[in-house]
């Protein structure tokens, strides 16, 4: 699936899980919330007065004592499984805090030396119990005069002091000097013969090694000693500790030895050692703690099993105290095992009760809960995106990240930003994961954490591979593995995705060295997830060598384990795999018979691709999100047509049966985003939305626009330098930040409405259905582009043929040759050379095949890829020797799918409509516009700005550019299409009218025909921005939302024949892979029209009103269908002078039921 297990990794458990039972108490996150202080707290301290406080978590308690001139004072606080920080105040009201690294153990030492007499307080406050009983003993001593006292003494207390002083300030610089300070400090008491005061310095050193400056060596030398010391003492819980903090530093030590069996076996027996000491001590805390440590070691070596054994030791002892944190950290450690073992829905399982659990404790008072509650939704948004559960990985990683961002912790939003990256990268939303994981880079810089560093670092190669650039992809892997220890486990899971980029590089042997190293490590770690990937790569690369066998069983070794885990994703790219190397074995094999028997089989694993990935989109519930999953797996489809129709090929032609799976292969492989809405209209999901969640929809889209219009707008001002780079990129992370939210809304919509989870996928039309589609009048034609060839199925109501055509790539290159040539007006001679050559090729390559199949019949198009952007109107055709466009001889219509025109053709509507037309023109874009200030229609034409070149008529109806000119042509448009209705009164918005609140209340409902002539707004990027642009100022002059966004057009209730997008562009949009345009068409189509009228380029006013004048005419006045109107409008303009070029008559084409 995605590359979300790398959230799971090994360093975050071993050190986030320690962080809570023994970090340093500067560098932790524990609340150090105090209880308000009453009277009977604020204790008197006397000088050589012992005070024993029995203390729980997170107490704090104010001592006083009086102090004399000349005077030095000693406090001296010894902990007994309870860590407890101090806090000095002067008689002035200064303040100085302390706090040693060792938390729970050793004293705590404060020496007033040349300070003023008077009352000091001392606030102790507590935090971090082991044990069900914990304390404190509170002791201050007055030393001898200076001039008598021995000053060695003194000089060695003050060291102790202001070490403990700088470990509180809690910077790494302080608490470097801290260490500096601890080192100093041992070396004096040695001096002084103190063997109990320099073991704790020791101890105290080696901690700050240990978490501060990560010097594994020394910190295990100097704990150590301070075991050593501990042990002459017979202080052995101390010792204890010392060992266990050796444990630890090994641990981390073991990638920088070559004796590791022999490091390991030392590692357990200090844990052995120090557990024994704390049970012959009844230190059941401090057990549970050991054993907690034995269950990451063994984790780190990748020894499951064992580690789990010690989990439960560990947890049973943490009950035993009521220790909640440990608790958890195991409860959550055992549900990270289960995702890396593959017991993935056990995980989930265990993570969603630990969710509840902490809910329940309600985090939002205690920040330690909140930040364990973003964790704990991390983990689970790895499972769930592990398993392709989208909807769930999404919410999960989204509200881990608002958890994060509200506590400050960087570190843990880095992590939570990643994993939406990972999770949009898994779904083929390319540009929000770029964005994404641009704000996860910087937020991990900002923590200085390389473990986060380095999992972005290898979800920036997964991007960098997504976009072929796989070079970067292998700079980005390999700096990754920098990261990571050798021989740590997650280390497998990089080398494998550095071998997937070495191949696609061409680089396979060093791929396959690779991949068999992370193989072999992956099964020495018994992780069954990386042995499956590094199996697959080892496929591929053996696949792309030539050595096929080899290759399918690799293959077949990883699909097994895949399905075993629940990965349908991968099971699915497995079966894929398997397909193109059976094919290609076939290929070569010289026996005709075995050749078909493997073709045979090849269809069959494609067969299985296809049905995963099919069960993978039904996981997802926002079609647009859906329809980008679809496009990461497109090419599987392609494979299963192109298997079948070779398999055709190769048996003769005599198995028709082929030529029906791959034409159904087709439909199911086209058009998911549409069929997915139209099957949610039968829901009424818009109308289901309360008004809460509405207004947060509009007020997200609102968001949207105006940081895209922020961003447009630096964009045009040009002069692009290092500042202006900046500003875009974070209003670009800012529309990422909002259109995340706007998904999840989405999601929430469809979870809330009952109706929706009984929905099931929609259905794909069999060549049978498809069939029955079609009249005696039409015929279909139905392409598939290919990466090797492409075909194109001939479909009439009694007859199914199928034509090779040309590969992908040349069939496109001529597409966007014509596309630039027809959305241009040809003013020379040369411009209209080369448009004649575009036309001529194109029509080469995907019509004149054809040609002899289609007679004259009306023409159903199914388009793919480049091609949805023609109007195969223009196409010219050789017929009877004369070579004229299509529209010469027949009617052209297009559709997604024939699928979609299944779905149309079953809805329900409410009964014909019993009015004909509505219109919406010649909206008010400006404040400055004349017509607030009375003037004429025509006048004020005339005094508006326009962005024509030539004539006020070539004045595009695109909303591009800073002003907004009006268009005058939609008026007389409107006027004299108004004209043309008999039967009854038309509703006609002209001007403020035509404003964007009363289409939304209007009940359009009752229309047969809706028509819309003013600017049109399509956003490539963000097609929810999409919009028909209306009045943008009442008749006071008052600003007001003039756009119709897509969100607003999906809420409309229509029931008409035929919607008209009189404006430039209306029927492109976002370009997804095998769904075509994604925009406006849609969310008329969902609205309930059962056919558009919409334009492919900037249409210029003059002209396009005159085409839906004559429209209309042929309408509304002889009753001809809108196929064949539009087809007599369109020859008509192409044969007056003005107009004949294509650009003004070829761009608006008919989408949907022509019947």
């Amino acid at each position: 699936m995605c590359d979300c297990w790398q959230r799971a990794g090994w360093i975050t458990r071993f050190i986030g899980a320690l962080l809570a039972l023994m970090l340093p108490a500067s560098l932790s996150t524990w609340a150090q919330a105090s209880r308000p202080l009453v009277e009977s707290e604020q204790t008197r301290l006397n000088e050589g007065q012992l005070v024993s406080v029995s203390s729980h978590l997170a107490d704090s308690i104010e001592y006083r004592f009086e102090t004399t001139e000349n005077t030095i004072y000693l406090l001296q606080i010894d902990q007994r499984n309870v860590d407890v920080s101090v806090q000095l105040k002067s008689p002035g009201g200064a303040s100085k805090d302390f706090n040693s690294p060792l938390r729970q153990v050793g004293t705590e030492f404060v020496l007033l030396d040349q300070s003023p007499a008077g009352l000091y307080r001392v606030l102790l406050t507590t935090g971090g119990l082991t044990e069900p009983h914990g304390g404190y003993t509170v002791l201050v001593s007055a030393l001898e005069s200076a001039t008598t006292t021995n000053l060695r003494d003194i000089d060695a207390w003050r060291l102790m002091s202001d070490a403990a002083a700088a470990n509180a300030i809690g910077t790494a610089t302080a608490q470097k000097q801290a260490l500096k300070t601890y080192e100093k400090a041992a070396e004096a008491w040695h001096k002084l013969g103190n063997q109990k005061n320099q073991a704790q310095a020791l101890f105290s050193a080696a901690m700050l090694r240990y978490w501060v400056t990560g010097e594994w060596h020394a910190a295990d030398r100097l704990a150590g000693e301070a075991a050593n010391l501990y042990e002459k003492i017979q202080e052995p819980g101390l010792r204890a500790d010392a060992i266990l903090l050796q444990a630890m530093s090994l641990t981390e030590a073991l990638n920088e030895t070559e004796q590791k069996e022999m490091i390991l076996d030392t590692i357990s027996g200090y844990l052995e050692q120090s557990y024994m000491a704390h049970k012959m001590l009844g230190n059941t805390g401090q057990r549970a703690r050991v054993r907690y440590f034995n269950a990451l070691s063994n984790l780190n070596a990748g020894r499951f099993e064992q580690a789990k054994l010690y989990y439960t030791e560990a947890a049973q002892l943490f009950s035993e105290i009521g220790n909640w944190p440990g608790q958890r950290n195991i409860l959550l450690d055992r549900a990270v095992i289960d995702i890396d073992t593959g017991d993935t829905w056990e995980a989930i399982k265990q993570l969603e009760e630990l969710r509840r659990l902490v809910h329940d404790r309600n985090p939002d008072t205690n920040r330690t809960d909140s930040n364990f509650l973003a964790t704990v939704l991390d983990q689970l948004g790895v499972a769930y995106g592990r398993l392709g559960h989208i909807d769930h990985a999404l919410d999960s990683f989204s509200t881990a990240r608002s958890l994060h961002e509200k506590s400050g912790d960087i570190h843990g939003e880095a992590e939570s930003l990643r994993g939406i990256a990972a999770i949009y990268l898994d779904v083929g939303d390319l540009d929000l994961a770029r964005r994404f994981l641009h704000q996860a880079q910087v937020a991990a810089k900002a923590s200085n954490n390389g473990r986060v560093l380095g999992v972005v670092h290898a979800t920036l190669g997964n991007l960098a591979y997504s976009e072929a650039n796989y070079e970067a992809a292998k700079e980005s892997h390999a700096q990754s593995l920098k990261w990571i220890p050798k021989d740590n486990p997650i280390r497998t899971h990089r080398q494998v995705s550095l071998a997937k980029a070495y191949i696609a590089a061409g680089d396979l042997n060093t791929a396959l060295d690779l991949a068999i190293e992370a193989r072999a490590e992956a099964a020495r770690a018994e992780s069954p997830r990386a042995e499956a990937d590094a199996l697959f790569q080892i496929g591929r690369a053996q696949f792309a060598l030539g050595e096929l066998p080899p290759s399918i069983d690799r293959f077949t070794e990883a699909m097994r384990t895949y399905a075993r885990l629940e990965l349908t994703g991968e099971e699915a790219d497995a079966a894929n795999a398997i397909a193109l190397a059976l094919a290609e074995l076939a290929r070569e094999n010289p026996d005709s018979d075995l050749r078909l028997h493997l073709l045979g089989d090849a269809v069959k694993q494609s067969e299985r691709a296809i049905f995963l990935v099919d069960g993978l989109l039904g996981k997802v519930s926002v079609p647009e999100l859906r329809a980008h999953y679809a496009a990461t797996r497109r090419g599987y489809y392609k494979t299963h047509i192109d298997l079948l129709m070779e398999h055709y090929q190769r048996s003769g032609k005599t198995n028709s049966k082929s030529v029906a799976e791959a034409l159904a292969t087709s439909e199911r492989a086209r058009a998911r985003l549409t069929m997915d809405l139209l099957n949610e209209a039968t829901v009424d999901l818009q109308e289901s939305v309360d008004g809460i969640m509405a207004a947060e929809m509009n007020q997200l889209l609102d968001r949207l626009d105006s940081v895209h219009r922020q961003r447009e707008t630096l964009l045009r001002r040009g002069g692009v330098n290092k500042r202006v780079e900046d500003q875009l990129s974070v209003l670009s992370d800012r529309m990422a930040g909002v259109r995340n939210q706007i998904d999840l809304l989405q999601v929430k919509l469809r979870r809330s409405n009952s109706r929706y989870r009984t929905l099931t996928a929609p259905g794909t039309v069999s060549l049978a259905e498809i069939q029955d589609l079609i009249d005696d009048s039409s015929v279909m034609l139905q392409y598939s582009l290919g990466e090797k060839r492409s075909f194109v199925w001939i479909v009439t109501n009694t007859s199914v043929r199928v034509v090779q055509l040309a590969d992908r790539a040349t069939i496109d290159a001529a597409a966007e040759r014509l596309f630039s040539s027809l959305r241009t007006l040809g003013l020379n001679a040369t411009a209209r050379s080369e448009q004649t050559v575009a036309l001529e090729s194109i029509a080469h390559l995907v019509l004149q095949p054809v040609a002899s199949m289609i007679s004259n019949k009306r023409l159903i198009v199914v388009a793919d890829g480049s091609l949805n952007y023609l109007p195969f109107q223009s196409l010219p055709l050789d017929s009877d020797g004369m070579v004229q466009p299509l529209m010469a001889t027949r009617e052209v219509i297009a559709l997604p799918s024939m699928s979609v025109l299944a779905a149309l053709r079953e809805r329900k509507n409410s009964g014909r409509p019993v009015k004909t037309l509505a219109i919406f023109a010649d909206p008010v874009f400006e404040a400055s516009d004349p017509r607030l200030n009375g003037r004429a229609p025509r006048e004020a034409f005339e005094g508006t700005t326009t962005n024509a070149t030539l004539d006020p008529s070539f004045a595009t109806r695109s909303s591009l550019g800073r002003s907004l000119p009006r268009l005058i042509g939609t008026r007389d448009e409107a006027i004299a299409i108004t004209a043309l209705v008999k039967a009854d009164d038309p509703l006609v918005a002209l001007g403020f009218e035509a404003n964007r609140q009363k289409i939304l209340q209007q009940n359009l409902n009752e229309y047969r025909y809706v028509h819309f002539a003013t600017h049109g707004k399509i956003d490539r990027e963000t097609p929810a921005l999409s919009a028909l642009v209306l009045s943008r100022v009442d008749e006071h002059g008052n600003a007001q939302d003039g756009y119709l966004r897509l969100h607003d057009i999906y809420r409309l209730d229509l029931n008409a024949d035929l919607v008209v997008l009189s404006a430039c562009e209306t029927g492109l949009g976002r370009d997804i892979y095998g769904e075509g345009m994604i925009g406006l068409t849609q969310g008329f189509l969902y609205a309930g029209a059962r056919s558009l009228l919409v334009s492919l380029w900037d249409v210029p006013d003059g002209p396009t009103s005159e085409l839906m004048i004559r429209f209309y005419d042929q309408v509304l006045t002889h009753g001809v269908p809108p196929a064949a109107a539009l087809r007599h409008a369109q020859m008509s303009i192409s044969m007056d002078r003005r107009w004949r070029d294509p650009y003004f008559w070829s761009a608006f084409v008919l989408l949907g039921d022509w019947q």
